[in-house]
């Protein structure tokens, strides 16, 4: 009974500020979403950034299968030293075809020996542009495995 009661002003300055306060509290809340929507779109952005195994349309080599397999053929020397041995064989090649259509990271996933795998690595790498991959109707980078065979002519 000894309290003493608000006065007007007093109860004037909690009406200010808890409106203040609710806005700024409101404001963060947003801020915090918004952050997270950037975290999720940054990691969608990576992994559509990483090169697909299957996209929807995979690239392709200019002018068709019969193209790659005549540039295959005109290019590829056969290693001297496997000619004279009889040696005959297949080396498989994994590599990239960027967005671009370049292709990068020639690597040899089932080789025959050194000097079959590297012809087969020089030869990926004079290819020329691709045309990309595609995925929802976007360009995507995407992994290209091929089989290049190495036969004597009889």
């Amino acid at each position: 009974m000894n309290k003493k009661k608000t006065s007007l002003g007093n109860l004037g300055k909690y009406a200010f500020t808890l409106p203040i306060f609710a806005l700024l509290l409101l404001s963060s809340n947003a801020w915090s979403a918004q952050q997270e929507t950037n975290t999720a779109s940054t990691k969608a952005t990576n992994i559509a950034e990483k090169p697909l195994a299957a996209p929807e349309i995979m690239p392709k080599f200019p002018g068709g299968e019969k193209a790659l397999k005549a540039f295959i053929s005109k290019n590829l020397q056969y290693p001297v030293s496997a000619a004279q041995s009889g040696i005959e064989g297949r080396v498989t090649v994994r590599f990239i075809i960027e967005k671009t259509g370049e292709v990068t990271d020639v690597k040899v996933v089932r080789g025959l020996s050194n000097t079959f795998d590297n012809e087969a690595v020089r030869v990926v790498k004079m290819f020329p542009k691709w045309i990309p991959g595609k995925q929802n109707g976007r360009k995507v980078s995407a992994y290209y495995t091929l089989p290049i065979t190495f036969r004597l002519k009889k």
